[in-house]
Parts: structure tokens; C-alpha cells; sequence
């Protein structure tokens, strides 16, 4: 069997937006599922929530005062001073009397409900108090700290929308309703496997000279729970074309990710046998780092065939695995593709590249705010990682980024 025919599947060099395309058309949200509140934040909502009550559902006092009808106090000033009794006291968790009669205000905590026939408190501090009465000497207009039933949330208002990303604020609003569980993507699953026979694991005690520890494995594995994804880790394959058959058949993920074997080498088994296993929608994308990557599907599972160098290991999985995942999980194509977190910033120093391939330069920020790309040794220099604040993407269709360029930083 020639190479060719083991290749059938391979689509050559693909540009950037073509690639990310392709994972945004097939890649579709994993069925829902219904979760306790507690568990949710970082999920997706699937379907909208609507509020069954109003929050808050009683008119209640913002502050500590005295709760009254505004009108009693029209005409209130420094010389001609309104005095209300003092009929009972309000305290948080305890329901008034009786409703408040003209002329009269009630002693109110902070949070508890003001009773009927008053609109408006007015703050201890801005009444002079007496035995049973207070003397105000400034008019108050009407729902004055007062706040309102469904002033927050009114019945059968939407509080958190499908495709919405819980976050602690959400729980709490959530847990205010009484929502109890909520019905939200699934999260997910997704393993990882090391392939080469020079790989072997930082605790192995037979390390050679010719061996190279597996870094690859625990770095992905850290950058999916990063994602909130508690990846599973395969181990390290060898370069032998029915064990990694066997490893892929039998992987039990929504999400399989390779690193290694992933070019058109001798050895490099992944696109070969995912497109003989499966599909391979793209191999080979014309980006540096990680210009060989390869994924598709294998049955109802995504692949990602990420190159062996760690670098491009790393791009691969932040700018084609993450985009993915995020999708699967639900989360509108928009954000699913955006940068966590970027700043601008002026380069200090051109940046080189070609017309044709898309740069993930790794950059550092100078103590004046600007970023200089930092030296690179190639893909396999972790330390341009460790040492780079953010990555600057230089676009396709320019020869670099001259230097006073303003730039957008994707934060690491």
C-alpha cells in the first residue's frame, strides 16, 4: 500500500479561517442534561430559565429609617417641620401589623417589608426623633428607599438565557427563584495521548540519552482543566500502527487529542489512520506553530492531532481544541472562538512573517507597557512560553507587523 492511498483524506495546507470554519460548521453542542444549582457554574444554559416570582416579592426598606406616606410630608422645611407618630416597628423577617394610617411612620430595619399605605423611608439620621413621634423638616418624594416587589425580577422574566455561561452572580440569582436545578449542556469528556518511542514519563527510571520526557501529556491535560474539563490521560503511545489503531477504536471521550506522530513522516500514523478509521476534515494548516495539524472525526468522537514539538502542541490545543470544546459545551460560536482575555498594546519591535501563513508570535510586555516578540529556538523551546506574557497573531495576508504597530495581545 503507497503512501498516497494511506493518505487518502489529506487536504494539503489549509489557511487559518478555512480550518476554524470548518470546526464551526460541524461541531455541534452535546445533548443537555439536568444539574443541580451547585454544580453549574461554568456550564452552559440549554433552554431559557424564567423566574416563577418576583424578586424581591414584598416592597421592602433599603435602609434603616422611618416608613411613611410621601404626602404626609409635603411642605416639610427648616421652619415649618411636619411631625409624624410613631405607630410600631418593622423588623426584617416579620410581616407589619396593620397598614399605616395618615399621619403616621413605622420604625423599619434594613430589608424589612414597608407596611401598606406607605411609600417612602426616610433614614434615622435625617429626623429629629422624639418619645413617639419623629419631625422631619425636608419633604420626601414617593418611593424614596423603597424597594419594590419585582423591582429585581419580575414573574416570568427570563434571568438566565440559553447559551449564557453560569457564573457565581447567576447562582445566586438563580438560587433566589428557587430554580433548584437547571437544564444545561453537557460538559465534554476528552483524553489525551503522547505518541513517539523516544517518549517516556517524568517518573520513569529509565531515562537515556536519546529519551525525551513526555511533557506534552501533563500540559494539555492542564490546559483542559483550565476549560473545566478533568481530561483523562491515555499515556504514551508508540510508534506502531495497530497499537494506536487499537487506542483510537477503543477511547472512550466525546474528545480525543494526540500529540506527536501528526506530519507525514515515516511513522507519523495519526492522519493516516484517522482517515482510514474515520474522517479527516483537515491536515495541515498553513499557521506557525503547529502547521501540521490534523482532526476529523472517529465515529460520534472529535480527533485532534496535534503536533509532537510543545509549542505547537500548546497552540493547537488553545486555538483549534479549546474553540472546539467550547462548542460542544455550548457556547455560542462568538465566544466559543474569542480570546479569554486579551490588552492592547504597541509593538517595540517589527515582527516578522511571511505572506500566505498566519504567525502565533509569543511576546513579552517591556516595564513601558509595550511588547517585543520574544526569541524563538523554534516549537520546542517551552521556556518562549514560560517567558511570554501573550501571543500576537500576525494575519496571512501581511509580511510581519512593523514596529509602533498597536496590537492586540491574547493573554496567556
Amino acid at each position: 500500500m503507497t503512501r498516497d492511498i494511506r493518505m487518502k483524506g489529506f487536504t494539503g495546507t489549509t489557511s487559518l479561517e478555512e480550518a476554524l470554519a470548518v470546526i464551526r460548521d460541524r461541531v455541534k453542542p452535546l445533548p443537555p442534561e439536568e444539574i443541580a444549582l451547585d454544580g453549574a457554574v461554568g456550564r452552559v444554559v440549554a433552554s431559557d430559565v424564567r423566574s416563577a416570582v418576583d424578586i424581591p416579592a414584598f416592597a421592602r426598606s433599603a435602609v434603616d429609617g422611618y416608613a411613611c406616606r410621601a404626602e404626609d410630608t409635603f411642605g416639610a422645611g427648616p421652619f415649618d417641620a411636619i411631625e409624624l407618630k410613631v405607630a410600631f416597628e418593622v423588623l426584617a423577617g416579620k410581616k407589619p401589623p396593620r397598614p399605616l394610617g395618615r399621619g403616621e411612620a413605622a420604625r423599619v430595619m434594613t430589608g424589612a417589608p414597608v407596611p401598606d399605605g406607605s411609600d417612602s423611608v426616610v433614614m434615622f439620621e435625617h429626623v429629629e426623633a422624639r418619645d413617639a413621634s419623629i419631625r422631619l423638616v425636608q419633604a420626601l418624594p414617593p418611593g424614596k428607599n423603597v424597594i419594590t416587589r419585582g423591582e429585581d425580577v419580575k414573574k416570568d422574566e427570563v434571568v438566565a438565557p440559553r447559551g449564557r455561561r453560569v457564573r457565581a452572580d447567576d447562582l445566586g440569582l438563580l438560587t433566589s427563584i428557587r430554580a433548584g436545578t437547571l437544564r444545561v449542556h453537557r460538559r465534554p469528556t476528552i483524553i489525551i495521548y503522547s505518541s513517539g518511542n523516544e517518549l517516556v514519563r517524568a517518573d520513569s527510571a529509565t531515562q537515556g540519552d536519546v529519551e525525551i520526557v513526555d511533557s506534552n501529556g501533563p500540559m494539555l491535560a492542564a490546559l483542559a482543566l483550565h476549560e473545566g474539563i478533568a481530561a483523562t490521560r491515555g499515556g504514551i503511545l508508540r510508534d506502531d500502527r495497530t497499537l494506536i489503531a487499537d487506542a483510537l477504536r477503543s477511547a472512550k471521550a466525546d474528545v480525543i487529542v494526540t500529540t506527536g506522530a501528526a506530519s507525514t513522516g515515516k511513522e507519523d500514523w495519526m492522519p493516516v489512520l484517522l482517515s482510514e478509521l474515520g474522517e479527516l476534515w483537515v491536515h495541515g494548516v498553513s499557521i506557525r506553530p503547529a502547521h501540521p495539524i490534523g482532526f476529523g472525526r472517529l465515529g460520534e468522537r472529535l480527533v485532534f492531532l496535534l503536533p509532537g514539538n510543545p509549542v505547537a502542541a500548546f497552540v493547537g490545543f488553545r486555538y483549534f481544541v479549546r474553540p472546539a470544546l467550547n462548542l460542544l459545551g455550548g457556547i455560542p460560536v462568538a465566544e466559543a472562538f474569542a480570546p479569554e482575555r486579551t490588552r492592547r498594546a504597541v509593538l517595540a519591535k517589527k515582527i516578522q512573517s511571511v505572506i500566505g501563513r498566519t504567525d502565533f508570535t509569543r511576546v513579552r510586555f517591556l516595564e513601558d507597557g509595550r511588547v517585543e516578540p520574544i526569541r524563538t529556538g523554534g516549537a520546542s523551546a517551552l521556556t518562549t512560553l514560560t517567558r511570554a506574557a501573550g501571543i500576537v497573531t500576525v494575519p496571512r495576508d501581511l509580511e510581519g507587523l512593523e514596529e509602533g504597530t498597536e496590537v492586540e495581545v491574547d493573554l496567556l
